[in-house]
């Protein structure tokens, strides 16, 4: 396969990343999953995790954008712990993205990434 041109930084991009529409989707998963009055339950977690992460993976391929997705979640109990993260990508900024969605509730964290990548 020949080697891809480089792109045309003058010309428009032909999609890019919304991160407020992004927000909103990944708002509307999380919700979906997890009651707003939900408790930290270890026996619950791993099953609302893997349901925010498909609820999400399922509504950004509805979009039917060019793109490739890559989505966490972690859901944490808040115990007055820290947490600290961190995300660093090598990506074109003019299309690709990142969105992150943060929910805190009575005892819990739920936090979701998602990466967009231009395709």
């Amino acid at each position: 396969m020949p080697p891809k041109a480089p792109a045309d930084p003058s010309a428009p991009p032909l999609a890019a990343f919304n991160t407020d529409e992004i927000q909103t989707l990944i708002k509307r998963s999380v919700d979906d999953v997890v009651p707003t009055d939900a408790a930290y339950d270890p026996d619950r977690v791993a099953q609302w995790s893997n349901d925010i992460l498909e609820n999400t993976v399922g509504r950004l391929a509805a979009l039917q954008r060019p793109f490739k997705y890559g989505c966490t979640c972690l859901v944490s109990h808040k115990t007055g712990a820290g947490a600290c993260s961190a995300t660093s990508a090598h990506w074109d900024e003019a299309t690709d993205g990142c969105q992150t969605f943060r929910v805190e509730l009575r005892d819990l964290w739920v936090i979701v990434t998602v990466f967009g990548l231009a395709i």
